[in-house]
């Protein structure tokens, strides 16, 4: 049985010694803990999805892969910069929570407005999947348009704003 909390390294009080499962002096250092653990799996899946962000965007021409959709300049400027995303949100199609992953076959490129249809089930994976760029077949003539493209936007914008 320990004898000082894991997190602060005080002593654990006896009234808390009753389970061998105590770790903790109090609830405030056992949720202190489970926060640390929290953040750094937060922190560790950004890391990941920023990893691919840029390949699905370029994939999806910043496009939602349903309707075409994308933001205006005018509504993906954001500080003098022009948002890669142009407004659109990438979506897993098989949830994290249900074993899916952030590999390109599980992402997508959604407009706010499927991407909440999506979420609510209102389009089913397979619809979903229907949809989906096959990134292999992306080139690199076609990755090089698109980083033009977003380049040649972002300097008109900072002209006009």
């Amino acid at each position: 049985m320990r004898e000082t909390c894991a997190e602060c390294g005080a002593p654990i009080p006896e009234e808390r010694k009753k389970s061998n499962a105590v770790k903790y002096c109090s609830e405030t250092c056992q949720r202190k803990a489970g926060a640390k653990k929290n953040i750094t799996a937060i922190a560790s899946r950004a890391v990941r999805m920023n990893k691919v962000a840029q390949a699905v965007y370029i994939a999806y021409d910043s496009k939602c892969a349903l309707c075409g959709w994308q933001a205006t300049p005018e509504l993906i400027e954001h500080n003098g910069k022009m948002q890669y995303a142009h407004g659109n949100e990438i979506h897993h199609i098989k949830p994290m929570r249900e074993g899916g992953t952030e590999a390109p076959d599980n992402l997508i490129l959604l407009c706010p407005n499927h991407h909440k249809q999506a979420d609510l089930g209102l389009i089913s994976q397979e619809e979903l999947k229907r949809h989906t760029v096959n990134f292999q077949e992306v080139t690199s003539e076609h990755k090089h348009e698109v980083r033009l493209r977003s380049q040649c936007e972002e300097a008109v914008a900072n002209l006009i704003f």
